[in-house]
């Protein structure tokens, strides 16, 4: 998996079990709202469940994500064919602060 973040930025980063609203901005500006999940709660690919973490609030990333932290080999029919390497251009919005 490929992506690069800014190690030195101020922002905040989400921790497991915040709440986020990821923008993964192809599919997100079609449906005009945000993606809003769980950090590592399962409901998003395994890639990029890897990479959120290491965002900060406001940044900007392009993520390549290979078929095995993606769909895999079952892909996801009729929109995604099996083993498809993903690039996503994704924001990070907000995220809830849990301690």
């Amino acid at each position: 998996m490929m992506f690069s973040t800014d190690p030195d930025n101020p922002n905040p980063r989400p921790k497991p079990g915040s709440s986020s609203q990821l923008e993964v901005l192809e599919n997100s500006r079609r449906r005009k709202r945000p993606f809003k999940f769980l950090v590592n709660g399962g409901a998003v690919i395994p890639g990029l469940a890897l990479c959120l973490p290491k965002m900060s609030l406001g940044t900007k990333m392009r993520v390549v994500v290979p078929p095995e932290l993606a769909y895999g080999h079952k892909g996801l029919p009729p929109k995604v064919p099996p083993d498809t390497t993903l690039i996503l251009e994704i924001e990070l919005l907000s995220f809830d602060t849990q301690d």
